[in-house]
């Protein structure tokens, strides 16, 4: 048994011009800090495992298991205060436009918003909330547009669940052959809630995502919801309050697997494996308020399967060749069955699997001191289907892609190193071509109220260098035993071929003449740490302390848009008017293991 603590501390500056460690998106609110973002979850998990020999030959490996995770994040719901929460230009250019919202340390003044909301709110003069101040997002039929156009909410949303499952297997082994026969049984039920975690001065707020709730004359008039609940996993989180939500439906997933394995081990040179499986999934959503006149959709079954094969050669006592191949067809996620789940039961028009061939070869040397590995790869993932939300103005709107295909190429490399019996070196190499190998569709677009708002046509990304990921990483590191007991190391690694993430709105990719996405600044880090075996009250203790990014290395992680600098403001070549993501700056830790 282990028990382990860590802390973790940003050392650094947290104010002027550095934004790498400012969180601009909390403040104080009723004497305690409150954040914009804030996720929660637990999710305990069981299992029951049970091994029976039936044989000196055969086996029965059987697991059941449960998990009950309760738990999401939250967000800003609202006109009132959008854009104040987003920083794009120097803090005293941000204080100059938006110095009602900061406190002198920059912290967000919650009080504004309280404010504001009181100012903004619609107070009705009769009817069950007459006096009430309500806040509002957009329009509502029939009624004035300038209910709470000025009010924000802090709204949680929830993505809780219940899964089942069972998984057992029958192992036979052989002279020459190993065989295995498995069946997979998953049920999964997921609870998808967006409710009021707090109303910011307000008593109530009115949400049109009820589509059942309509005026006399046909109009949409809304639910208002007076319920806040709080962000913990350990505390009440609406579940059974049908009332105090915006939205409510429950997504059901069954999965029916069957697998197989046949292993060829009569050889000390050559040994072979197939893998054989099919999949079935069946796919339903309930909803609670947004569609007339079922709750619950039909049921969508997709089969999938797959098939892979590897063989590895023994050249010498040291050194081995081995290739994998394999064809996998894989069930898409709820995205590519139901395109609007939030809000409707609207079907994908072409409902696939997604498809999954890679080959990979490579080469092994293990040596008395050293070892190494070597292999190239090719893998074509096609008829993908996935969503991206970003907004407009102040909405915020959804697209679901289909028909993606990318291919990702590249060749890797380690070795470990042990020049004598106190020194270990490592290193790894990693050379990456992935690119998006057909142009595709958004062929489904939503606003934040879950209505279709038309479809935006090709994305010309055939060829285009796919982001998120350096391609080209190179890594080197050192450890070395001081004594017994203390022992340091240093890692250096070194990031490249890093490009944008594309966003629905590039209009680079409107055209096929496009300058393909954009390439982030190479960079490097530099990490120190420690380790020292003891022991505490009798028993065995590790203490581990790790200074990462030495050098403080200024650097962008990752860009969530693809605008090429065309000559105007830039940060080493980067045009800043990209949505990006800056590594933080130096940090360290410390944390402790007893092992009881």
């Amino acid at each position: 048994m282990e028990l382990r603590f860590k802390i973790t501390l940003d050392y650094g500056p947290a104010q002027g011009d550095d934004f790498r460690k400012f969180n601009q998106l909390y403040g104080d609110y009723k004497g305690e800090e409150f954040s914009v973002l804030r996720n929660y979850y637990h999710k305990p998990l069981a299992t029951l495992n049970w091994d029976w020999e039936i044989s000196s030959r055969v086996t029965l490996a059987t697991s059941l298991y449960a998990s009950a995770g309760r738990g999401g994040g939250t967000g800003l719901r609202g006109r009132g205060s959008f854009g104040t929460t987003s920083f794009r230009e120097s803090f005293s250019e941000y204080m100059d436009d938006h110095a009602e919202w900061r406190n002198s340390d920059y912290t967000i003044n919650w009080n504004t918003a309280v404010s504001k909301n009181l100012a903004g709110a619609h107070v009705p003069d009769s009817g069950p909330f007459a006096g009430m101040n309500l806040g509002y997002h957009n329009t509502i039929d029939g009624l004035p547009s300038k209910w709470g156009a000025d009010t924000t909410v802090r709204r949680f949303s929830t993505n809780s669940h219940n899964w089942i499952g069972g998984i057992s297997k029958i192992k036979i082994d052989s002279d020459n052959f190993r065989y295995e026969l498995g069946v997979d049984l998953r049920s999964y039920k997921a609870y998808h809630r967006r409710g009021i975690s707090d109303f910011l001065g307000l008593d109530g707020y009115i949400s049109t995502i009820n589509g059942n709730n309509f005026s006399g004359n046909g109009d949409r008039i809304g639910t208002v919801v007076t319920t806040a609940y709080e962000s913990s996993p350990f505390k009440n989180l609406g579940m059974d309050d049908p009332n105090g939500t915006q939205r409510y439906y429950i997504g059901y997933n069954d999965w029916t697997g069957i697998n197989g394995l046949i292993e060829y081990v009569g050889n000390d040179k050559f040994s072979a494996v197939l893998q054989l499986g099919s999949t079935t999934q069946k796919y339903q959503i309930e909803h609670f308020y947004t569609t007339q006149p079922d709750t619950k959709s039909r049921k969508i079954t997709v089969n999938g399967g797959y098939i892979k094969g590897g063989a590895n050669y023994n050249m010498t006592d040291r050194a081995n060749v081995f290739i994998n191949v394999g064809q996998i067809s894989r069930p898409p996620l709820v995205d590519g069955v139901f395109t609007n789940a939030d809000y409707d039961f609207t079907e994908a028009e072409d409902i696939t699997s997604e498809k999954i061939t890679s080959f990979e070869l490579g080469y092994g040397y293990t040596g008395s001191n050293f070892k190494a590995k070597v292999n190239a790869y090719s893998t074509v993932w096609g008829d993908r289907t996935f969503s991206r939300s970003t907004s407009i103005g102040d909405q915020g709107i959804t697209i679901i892609y289909d028909g993606v295909e990318q291919t990702h190429n590249g060749i890797e490399g380690e070795f470990t190193w042990f020049p004598s019996s106190r020194l270990r070196l490592r290193g790894m190499a990693s050379l990456g071509d992935w690119k998006f190998s057909k142009n595709f569709n958004g062929t489904s677009f939503y606003n934040d109220n879950g209505q279709a708002a038309g479809e935006t046509g090709t994305l010309y990304l055939d060829g285009v260098k796919i982001g998120d990921a350096a391609q080209t990483v190179l890594y080197l590191g050192a450890n070395y035993k001081l004594s017994d007991r203390l022992s340091a190391d240093i890692d250096f690694q070194t990031y490249s071929n890093l490009h944008g993430r594309f966003s629905p709105l590039d209009s680079e990719f409107f055209s096929s003449n496009n300058r393909g996405s954009i390439e982030l600044p190479s960079f490097s880090l530099v990490d120190i740490g420690a380790t020292y075996k003891t022991t505490f009250l009798g028993y065995e203790t590790i203490v581990r302390a790790n200074i990462n990014n030495l050098f403080d290395e200024e650097y962008i992680s990752q860009s969530q848009t693809n605008l090429h600098n065309d000559g105007g403001r830039a940060w080493n070549g980067v045009n800043v008017e990209n949505l990006v993501y800056f590594g933080k700056g130096t940090t360290w830790n410390l944390g402790a293991t007893f092992r009881f």
